[in-house]
């Protein structure tokens, strides 16, 4: 079935160039809104960088796979890929993650680093509070998950959160999830 049926009609056929003119007025005002769609499904996650990371990963995967990556369809498929594929992350992260690191990265995203006699404080004051759980760990094993998930990396005598550190405590504000967690 087709959908266009102006085409079917030269503008001699129309009762008057109102209605011609009309017609043409309703196409502009279909394609902007779809341009406007198109262009926040393509914004989607805009604000933050580890979804555009994420959708430059799949690009490439596609790419090294031979599979076209052209079309507007394509491309907002992979944007929703990438930004559900952070999403996911994020929860994943989320429920891994003690609540004390969650702080720790709070404390080290307004700061260039943390030192290691801060993080040493920090995690003996985590350690004398939740003896059963923690009285056997090490500071190493306290950072261990933090350093694998890339939330940070070791610099000269500390630790500086990373770009997805800082990603992980951007969305952790504005999704409304608690940085009140145990441990």
């Amino acid at each position: 079935m087709s959908c266009h049926h102006d085409k079917l009609y030269s503008p001699k056929d129309y009762r008057d160039d109102n209605s011609f003119l009309k017609t043409l007025k309703q196409k502009a005002i279909d394609a902007s809104e779809s341009s406007k769609d198109v262009t926040d499904l393509l914004e989607y996650g805009g604000e933050f960088s580890i979804v555009s990371e994420q959708q430059e990963l799949i690009e490439k995967q596609l790419g090294q796979r031979d599979l076209a990556i052209e079309g507007q369809t394509t491309k907002i498929l992979v944007r929703q890929l990438a930004a559900s594929q952070v999403i996911a992350w994020f929860e994943k992260t989320y429920y891994d993650i003690f609540g004390s690191q969650i702080a720790l990265l709070q404390l080290a995203s307004l700061k260039d680093k943390v030192t290691d006699e801060e993080i040493s404080k920090i995690f003996e004051k985590v350690k004398h509070e939740n003896p059963e759980a923690l009285g056997s760990w090490s500071t190493e094993q306290y950072l261990e998950y933090l350093i694998q998930s890339k939330l940070i990396e070791k610099v000269d005598k500390g630790f500086a959160i990373t770009v997805r550190g800082n990603e992980f405590i951007k969305i952790l504000t504005g999704s409304g999830y608690s940085a009140e967690k145990n441990l």
